[in-house]
């Protein structure tokens, strides 16, 4: 074999194998960004709180599905909407929680099973400590923390009388 040929022949291969890796990455971004099936969130927050009040944020996740548990693994929660308040406590209890820069999230790590047609409310208990208005996404991540769904909050924060 000749050196042309045999360099044409490499050049085939290396450019089917990055084909296919481009192909299994596109496949895999398909997957990743699309929506959890049967999972529906809604976001229950006073319209309106003063400053060092304490309330709930109520985060309502049900499972649509029929068969099949649906895992929430995380609930992310915008920096934006929580500039204004202080995370008193987490109703079930979190396993973790952490910053995530990337997205500008508080994140609560909760790995919990939601058996066929029902919900779980995640109750967070907030300190409002700042005046404003505040507003932003809350993620509520299943299967994976790549799969989610997101819901918005908003909430002013007046002063004290």
């Amino acid at each position: 074999m000749n050196t042309g040929k045999a360099i044409g022949i490499g050049c085939a291969v290396v450019s089917l194998l990055g084909i296919i890796v481009i192909g299994a990455a596109g496949v895999w971004f398909y997957y990743a960004v699309q929506d959890p099936k049967g999972l529906s969130v809604s976001v229950d927050a006073p319209v309106e709180v003063r400053v060092g009040e304490t309330f709930d944020m109520k985060v309502i996740v049900k499972n649509e599905r029929t068969k099949k548990d649906l895992l929430v693994t995380d609930i992310d929660i915008s920096k934006k909407y929580l500039e204004g308040f202080f995370v008193v406590r987490v109703d079930p209890k979190e396993k973790s929680s952490m910053n995530v820069p990337v997205d500008n999230t508080l994140s609560h790590t909760f790995d919990l099973q939601i058996p066929p047609e029902e919900e779980q409310i995640f109750t967070f208990t907030l300190r409002a400590v700042k005046a404003g208005i505040y507003r932003g996404g809350v993620d509520v991540c299943a299967e994976t923390s790549y799969n989610f769904i997101t819901a918005q909050a908003q909430t002013v924060v007046t002063e004290e009388k």
